[in-house]
């Protein structure tokens, strides 16, 4: 659990590291602080990722609790739609933005963050229930 918990920790970071220094970022100045050294980012975008980013965001706040960072699962084209409107500091989607949307948010960068697997799912019945 000690690596999983490590390996969401480090992505996270990759995830909120980059959106503080690209000139997409939500705002062209430094994150407003709520206190002398208290941060806030916002994110927005796909649905399929939320409890994964949420679990992160839960972790990573208890070690820097300074640090907060809200998302909001609103899909990944209202994500896409927040940031490249520059409401949002980061955007999740479930495919990389389109030529179109890239030109709106120049030197975006790119991170994997999760993947998941479609499964068809179906019932043969000739086999029957093993015990």
């Amino acid at each position: 659990m000690t690596k999983k918990l490590l390996l969401g920790l480090a992505l996270m970071l990759i995830l909120i590291i980059p959106t503080t220094s690209l000139t997409a970022h939500a705002d062209t100045t430094p994150p407003v602080p709520l206190d002398t050294d208290k941060y806030a980012f916002k994110g927005a975008g796909a649905t399929f990722p939320f409890p994964l980013i949420d679990q992160w965001r839960v972790d990573y706040n208890k070690q820097y609790p300074q640090i907060t960072l809200n998302y909001q699962s609103v899909g990944s084209g209202a994500g896409i739609n927040l940031f490249t409107k520059k409401t949002v500091d980061f955007g999740a989607s479930d495919a990389p933005m389109q030529p179109d949307e890239a030109k709106k948010a120049p030197n975006t960068l790119h991170i994997p963050e999760t993947m998941g697997a479609i499964v068809v799912a179906y019932n043969l019945p000739e086999f029957q229930k093993m015990d």
